[in-house]
């Protein structure tokens, strides 16, 4: 039997190709992968990151809470940026024409000039009532694709008594 026996001391400095940039590096360590190039330590912790949330729940769950309290505390960041930034929001502005472009087949809207986008959370004060619910075909993109007219059938709980 043959054994390959590593006559290097534990400790002693080695040369190890870097996992991102390629480059050759001494340590002495030899679990190092990466360099300590700044960009390729951002790469170790990127790629360490994303390796961890995808394996780890609690890790997720914990950054999770830690950016919803971050985003509660600083509701205003956005707001505050495109303030200061208009070139960010005039940019951010046709890259949405973009997509609702291109979610349109390249149709370019020509009644609205910029498309309304619906969110989820958005709130109509709608009077009590039976309502036909119409399916659209619109500029309009909502967030759960579909849009809808509403139109009043009655004012009062029941079966209305217009003919559809």
């Amino acid at each position: 039997m043959f054994f390959f026996l590593s006559w290097r001391r534990k400790g002693a400095p080695m040369e190890r190709s870097c996992a991102c940039c390629g480059k050759l590096f001494t340590t002495r360590n030899a679990s190092h992968l990466y360099c300590y190039d700044a960009t390729c330590q951002r790469t170790r912790k990127s790629r360490w990151q994303k390796r961890k949330l995808t394996t780890d729940p609690a890790y997720r769950e914990n950054q999770a809470d830690a950016r919803r309290r971050w985003q509660e505390k600083h509701s205003d960041y956005w707001r505050t940026y495109r303030k200061h930034h208009p070139r960010y929001e005039a940019h951010n502005r046709e890259q949405q024409r973009q997509r609702n472009s291109r979610r349109r087949g390249g149709i370019l809207p020509t009644a609205v000039a910029v498309p309304v986008i619906a969110k989820m959370d958005a709130s109509v004060p709608v009077k009590s009532g039976t309502y036909r619910l119409i399916a659209m075909d619109s500029p309009l993109i909502a967030n759960m694709d579909v849009v809808v007219e509403l139109c009043l059938l009655s004012t009062s709980y029941g079966v209305s008594t217009k003919k559809m």
